[in-house]
């Protein structure tokens, strides 16, 4: 059995290196963190495309996975390592498969092939979060947010069962654990910006996650706000009357206060306050003295 390539047993002939080109038959789509991305090529067979390694030059990748970066690709990883698998039928078609890590950069990423004799390379693909987002209910009023399980036999990369930090129906929260019994579509969110697609305890579904709020902690002000006005406007319907939205600061320091009302037909003579009074004063020692010669006057035609 050849161990490695073109190193030969007594008596055997060498491994062949592989053909000098090889054509695309699949190109890989769009692709979701956590699901996998795959490029397929017409190759040779027995999987000799694939690049010699020496004492003197180990380590040749075979499918490098690049992102665009500024204007140029960047290598991300490769198949020496444990994102990428790829195996070969008996009629030369290679199929190679990269598992999307749960927070790999997104952006537009492409497939590299380097073979003993030919390059290759994938049309661009795009990487967007991940819409796999589990939530469950572990308790009463309590709900979990994770990752799905890895798939036996398909899945190849590990991913926790928690997430650590995020979002849920828009408060921050730094587990994986959050009140409540209902999450909308799209509204539990990782640290990276992947969601749940579809809704939980409720009805729903969302084709892309939302964007990733950078704010923490408690509901956004605009929220804090909403639910203010809300109560002050149930108050007022409670009371009869439509809660009355205050005016602004500089609307109230501008208005004119109110001309003061006066408080009796005199106030309107323009009269001091003293003399007021005491023309009032006159006015009842007059009508007193009247009301005197009148009785007396009485007096004396009845006598």
């Amino acid at each position: 059995m050849d161990l490695r390539n073109g190193v030969t047993a007594a008596g055997t002939a060498p491994s062949g290196t592989g053909v000098t080109t090889a054509t695309a038959t699949a190109q890989p789509a769009t692709t979701q963190r956590l699901q996998q991305a795959v490029y397929r090529w017409q190759g040779g067979p027995g999987g000799l495309d694939l690049p010699v390694d020496t004492a003197t030059s180990p380590g040749h990748a075979f499918v490098t996975i690049r992102r665009m970066v500024g204007g140029a690709w960047t290598p991300v990883t490769d198949d020496l390592g444990t994102q990428i698998y790829w195996g070969v039928d008996g009629n030369g078609i290679y199929t190679a498969h990269w598992e999307v890590p749960l927070d790999a950069t997104l952006g537009s990423y492409d497939m590299l092939v380097t073979a003993n004799h030919y390059t290759l390379t994938s049309s661009p693909f795009t990487v967007t979060p991940s819409l796999r987002l589990a939530v469950t209910a572990p308790s009463a009023g309590s709900l979990h947010v994770g990752y799905p399980a890895a798939a036996y036999n398909s899945d190849i990369t590990f991913r926790p069962a928690d997430v650590a930090g995020g979002r849920v129906s828009g408060v921050a929260i730094t587990g994986a654990t959050a009140p409540g019994t209902t999450v909308a579509a799209g509204e539990a969110q990782d640290a990276f910006g992947n969601c749940n697609g579809t809704a939980f305890g409720t009805t729903g579904t969302v084709t892309a996650c939302p964007a990733l709020s950078t704010s923490t902690g408690t509901p956004a002000a605009g929220a804090a706000t909403a639910a203010a006005s809300k109560a002050g406007a149930s108050r007022g319907a409670r009371k009869g009357t439509a809660a009355r939205p205050a005016a602004p600061l500089a609307a109230r320091q501008a208005a004119p206060a109110p001309a003061a009302r006066p408080s009796s037909s005199l106030a309107a003579t323009g009269l001091p306050a003293g003399l007021g009074a005491l023309a009032l004063l006159a006015v009842a020692l007059g009508l007193g003295l009247g009301l005197l010669r009148h009785r007396s006057a009485g007096r004396r035609r009845a006598g």
